[in-house]
């Protein structure tokens, strides 16, 4: 059921509800800006101002926005995602959602959000056409006990 509320599409499933916020991406983001921490995913991508940045997984767009952040505006981040649901609800949310950080919401409104699956989108790409590209895949079936 897709419910189309005062906060953006809320999306309810026998699972539970699902809406847009980027998550832990707030605090990496704050970590990163307003402290001068590092974060693992920037410094394993070595990303810079101005490269383009291929999220091939993008989920709710948390590395997307450090990302985003690190290429800055003259740098393009564009984030894949193969669900229809997380498609629709990422694409909208990295353009209406409103941090209490301008800067942050800038950074979000940089991202391009694609539907599509990865191979099939890097299969019709030129030579050279980013910079970095990273996948951070989602288990397609919930691990229910450890091991």
């Amino acid at each position: 059921l897709l419910i189309a509320a005062e906060t953006g599409p809320r999306v309810y499933t026998p699972e539970g509800t699902m809406f847009y916020h980027p998550g832990l991406g707030t605090v990496r983001w704050q970590r990163v800006v307003l402290k001068g921490e590092g974060d693992n995913f920037l410094r394993a991508l070595a990303v810079r101002p101005g490269q383009k940045v291929l999220d091939a997984t993008l989920g709710l767009a948390a590395d997307a926005l450090l990302a985003s952040h690190a290429v800055g505006p003259s740098g393009r981040v564009t984030g894949l995602e193969a669900s229809p649901l997380l498609y629709f609800l990422t694409s909208r949310g990295v353009q209406n959602y409103e941090g209490k950080f301008p800067e942050l919401t800038q950074d979000l409104r940089r991202i391009e959000v694609v539907q599509a699956e990865a191979s099939a989108y890097l299969k019709q790409l030129p030579a050279d056409s980013y910079d970095v590209v990273c996948f951070d895949p989602m288990f397609r079936h919930p691990v229910r006990r450890s091991s």
